[in-house]
């Protein structure tokens, strides 16, 4: 019976952790899509690994205070979700779950494409087009209080690349009235 109660908690706070995933990308892609014609969204099956994601955080928390900056946080953030303790912890934590599936999305026109095909040369002769974009998501990293999230964000062209939006990088959102909202947006400089 112990046995039982342990293994329905467990798949209890799985379930929730993984919507938890869900909602913070799902109510992201619904405001920064919003307004963009989207035919079919390909989106790459392995999830872009976390320590990406954290070294770009860390790099931007450890310039809060200083005179150079390799990295735009934009707006500026005030309140950083996770210190540099939590950072530490964050990068020995294992991931069991990186890839995406279908149901991880509510629009049912984004398909998970494994990044190899994505890439290849056939994949772009039959998938060009104006509307049709290549998604490359990391799962999402939470907060301690579970009130502020971030993941890395790059969406393109099939095949040349080039990004739909001018956000991209890794972005950071806050839970307000029960919605997941983008608070910063954080990448590596680049000048043209």
């Amino acid at each position: 019976m112990k046995y039982i109660l342990f293994f329905c908690t467990v798949l209890l706070f799985s379930c929730s952790s993984a919507k938890q995933d869900y909602n913070v990308i799902n109510d992201f892609l619904e405001t920064e899509l919003a307004n963009k014609k989207v035919d079919t969204l390909f989106v790459s099956r392995e999830g872009t690994p976390k320590m990406y994601m954290l070294e770009l955080y860390e790099t931007a928390y450890n310039e809060r205070n200083g005179e150079e900056e390799l990295v735009w946080v934009l707006p500026k953030i005030t309140n950083w979700p996770l210190d540099s303790l939590d950072i530490v912890k964050e990068k020995n934590i294992k991931r069991e779950k990186n890839n995406w599936i279908r149901f991880d999305f509510k629009n049912k026109n984004y398909i998970p494409t494994y990044y190899k095909s994505i890439r290849s040369i056939p994949f772009s002769l039959k998938h060009i087009s104006a509307s049709n974009f290549i998604l490359y998501l990391s799962r999402p990293v939470f907060s301690k209080d579970k009130k502020h999230s971030m993941f890395l964000f790059s969406i393109g062209c099939i095949p040349f690349g080039g990004c739909l939006t001018e956000n991209y990088g890794l972005i950071v959102m806050e839970k307000k009235k029960g919605k997941w909202v983008q608070i910063s947006n954080i990448k590596y400089q680049v000048y043209y």
